[in-house]
């Protein structure tokens, strides 16, 4: 899982203080308004808002790919018990391919990561729900937050990343700010946690060539 333990609420920090909040500080933003190219910075409940958008869209897409392994693997070890004994006897590779399911569903607990993923999606959600009533106080809100990302497993910085770009997407959100995500990225994102220092948004890139 690699030596980087940060959550994946974390994990973006410092390129989201950047995008979210763009340069300034306009405290009359309206809440909850979609900032299109150019538009002023965020306000602070719309950045939290970002924030928690792109959890709950990380969890989501780990829920789904633990769910469809545990799936997978339980098709595996099913077609393997109705399998005859002289086709399994047979056929070593096939044998060998049941062992490797069981043993992944069993030691790595794919079931249990895939209904922990929900949860904390649900968590995340719940969130975003009370950020709707004008009457909350964000920093309540944080807190919540906050003790939702000390449950969270290390992070796989490459879910992170569309997870990222998918929220500030849907909040009309600069593409400058945004991560560029390789094809390698995406094949790998379940497989591998690469580093937080594997993407940098197109805006720090162009600065960096200018550089």
């Amino acid at each position: 899982m690699g030596s980087e333990q940060t959550s994946p609420a974390a994990a973006s920090e410092a390129a989201a203080s950047e995008a979210i909040s763009g340069s300034g500080g306009n405290k009359e933003h309206p809440a909850g308004t979609k900032a299109a190219e150019g538009a002023a910075a965020l306000d602070a409940l719309t950045s939290f808002q970002i924030e928690c958008l792109k959890n709950a869209r990380y969890h989501e897409d780990r829920e789904i790919f633990f769910a469809r392994l545990h799936k997978l693997t339980m098709l595996v070890a099913v077609l393997g018990g109705t399998a005859t004994f002289a086709f399994v006897s047979q056929f070593k590779l096939f044998a060998g391919l049941i062992a490797i399911a069981g043993i992944v569903d069993l030691v790595f607990d794919v079931s249990g990561k895939a209904r922990l993923h929900a949860a904390l999606r649900r968590r995340v959600y719940d969130v975003m729900a009370q950020a709707e009533n004008a009457n909350r106080d964000l920093s309540e809100l944080k807190e919540q937050a906050a003790r939702i990302y000390a449950d969270e497993p290390p992070c796989m910085h490459a879910v992170n990343a569309l997870a990222y770009n998918a929220a500030m997407q849907a909040f009309d959100r600069p593409v400058k700010y945004q991560f560029p995500v390789t094809g390698w990225h995406r094949a790998l994102r379940h497989w591998w946690p690469f580093t937080a220092d594997d993407f940098k948004t197109h805006d720090e890139i162009a600065k960096a060539r200018s550089a």
